[in-house]
C-alpha cells in the first residue's frame, strides 16, 4: 500500500510539473505572438508617419505656392492702380 501511495503521489507530481510546463510553454508562445504583433504594429506606424511627412511636404509646398501666387496677385493690383492712375492723369 505504501507504494501505491509513493506511485500516486509521483503520478500528480509529474502531472503538476507537466502542467506547469505547458502553463509556461503557453507564456512563452503568447508573448511571441505579442512581440510580432508589436513589430507590425511599429511598421504601421513608421509607415504612417512617412505618409504623414510626405503629406505635410505637400501641404507646405501648396501653401508656399499660393504665398507665391498671392504675391504675386498683390504685385499686380499694385501696378493696376499704378496704371490706372497714370491712365487718369494722362487723359486729364
Amino acid at each position: 500500500m505504501k507504494m501505491e501511495e509513493n506511485v500516486r503521489k509521483l503520478e500528480a507530481q509529474l502531472k503538476d510539473s507537466f502542467k506547469g510546463q505547458l502553463d509556461s510553454f503557453e507564456v512563452v508562445k503568447e508573448n511571441m505572438e505579442l512581440t510580432e504583433r508589436v513589430r507590425d504594429l511599429d511598421k504601421k506606424v513608421n509607415l504612417y508617419q512617412e505618409r504623414l511627412k510626405e503629406y505635410e511636404d505637400i501641404m507646405k509646398r501648396i501653401t508656399d505656392e499660393g504665398d507665391k501666387r498671392e504675391s504675386g496677385f498683390k504685385t499686380l493690383r499694385v501696378e493696376n492702380e499704378s496704371l490706372r492712375k497714370d491712365v487718369a492723369s494722362l487723359e486729364e
